[in-house]
């Protein structure tokens, strides 16, 4: 494909800000402040419409702490990231994972 000027890159964002983001991890603060930390519903619980494996579920959303980054991507990040891909010519079968290190844990 490169012979006709053709590039194909990957770039694969984990956790990114949104509205349903905020939506279940505003939940899950709420639940925290009102003294229910015991019994505060995993992001599990949640994020219902993922359909994930169970362990894959547990292991991206059973502990933001134990992301490297401590915190989810904002969009302008993966929006440069996704600029950088399109507009490097060189740039060829790349694949940019930009998780915040949650895939090297």
């Amino acid at each position: 494909m490169a012979a006709r000027s053709v590039r194909v890159n990957a770039l694969l964002p984990g956790w990114v800000e949104s509205a349903m983001w905020n939506m279940g991890w505003s939940r899950k603060k709420k639940a925290d402040v009102e003294g229910k930390y015991w019994k505060t519903p995993s992001l599990i619980d949640l994020f219902p419409l993922l359909d994930l494996k169970p362990e894959l579920k547990e292991a991206y959303l059973g502990d933001l702490g134990g992301m490297p980054s401590d915190r989810v991507a904002r969009p302008a990040e993966v929006a440069d990231a996704a600029i950088f891909l399109a507009t490097n010519g060189y740039a060829n079968n790349c694949v940019l994972n930009l998780d915040g290190g949650l895939s090297a844990t």
